[in-house]
């Protein structure tokens, strides 16, 4: 087994492709998201999270962050040394 540090992600891979992590921004936390029942009322519940940052576009200055379930990442690309 392979262990990665953190800072050493440079890309995770979800289900619509690769997204690149920036300024080594990649962190794991537990989060609250919801879920809508059948009479529309929100279901909260916590779930392991990664979050990044991320360009707008290819070689954009604006930058926003992602947060995504831990059990939707994939893959890493691990960054060069």
């Amino acid at each position: 087994m392979l262990l990665i540090k953190l800072e050493e992600i440079a890309e995770v891979l979800l289900r619509d492709g690769w997204h690149r992590v920036l300024n080594r921004s990649l962190t794991v936390d537990t989060c609250q998201f919801g879920v809508r029942d059948e009479a529309g009322d929100k279901i909260p519940y916590w779930e392991d999270s990664v979050t990044w940052e991320e360009e707008t576009s290819e070689g954009s200055k604006t930058l926003y962050s992602i947060t995504v379930p831990l059990k939707s990442v994939l893959a890493v690309r691990k960054r060069l040394p």
